[in-house]
């Protein structure tokens, strides 16, 4: 088979995938996020807040907003869809933003701490349960369906902070 083939038969199997769950475990899914979750503190330990909101890419994202960007997707997703936890929503300027008084260890610890409680969330419900709330876009999914989003959210990330920190200081690896 030729290498065309083979790539497209790898695209058709990986759609495959995303939209059909009953492959997957929801506690694989649930172990596989939690080891990006721990990439994602290590991606920030050892720098000190300049380096971590250095500016790197054109589009200013840096190390300390991605994390808290996914801070307030764990919370998106877990505390508000899936709990029902209405929360406001996020500001203009919220997402990928730092404020003044951020440190590293204190996103760390924000994050850290949202995904305890995203932990305590999944461990009281289903696989299959579906959420408390619609999302604005996909509408009502299910905790296995909120596990496999989040990895993808949370790896492709961890994709972005693992070409920062080398950009900031050479780091590689997990």
């Amino acid at each position: 088979m030729g290498g065309a083939a083979v790539v497209a038969m790898t695209l058709c199997q990986t759609r495959r995938s995303m939209t059909d769950l009953r492959t997957l475990d929801a506690d694989q899914l649930h172990g596989s996020l939690n080891w990006f979750r721990g990439i994602v503190v290590n991606k920030l330990r050892g720098l000190d807040v300049e380096a971590a909101t250095r500016h790197r890419l054109p589009s200013g994202v840096t190390l300390l907003g991605i994390a808290k960007h996914l801070t307030l997707v764990e919370e998106e997703w877990f505390e508000t869809v899936l709990d029902g936890v209405e929360k406001p929503a996020w500001g203009p300027d919220e997402g990928f933003g730092v404020a003044p008084e951020d440190t590293v260890e204190s996103v760390i610890a924000a994050y850290e701490a949202q995904c305890e409680r995203s932990r305590a969330i999944v461990a009281a419900r289903a696989a299959d349960q579906p959420s408390a709330l619609p999302h604005f876009f996909f509408g009502i999914v299910t905790t296995e369906w909120v596990l496999f989003h989040m990895n993808r959210e949370t790896a492709q990330h961890v994709g972005h902070m693992d070409v920062l920190r080398e950009l900031t200081d050479g780091a590689t690896g997990y």
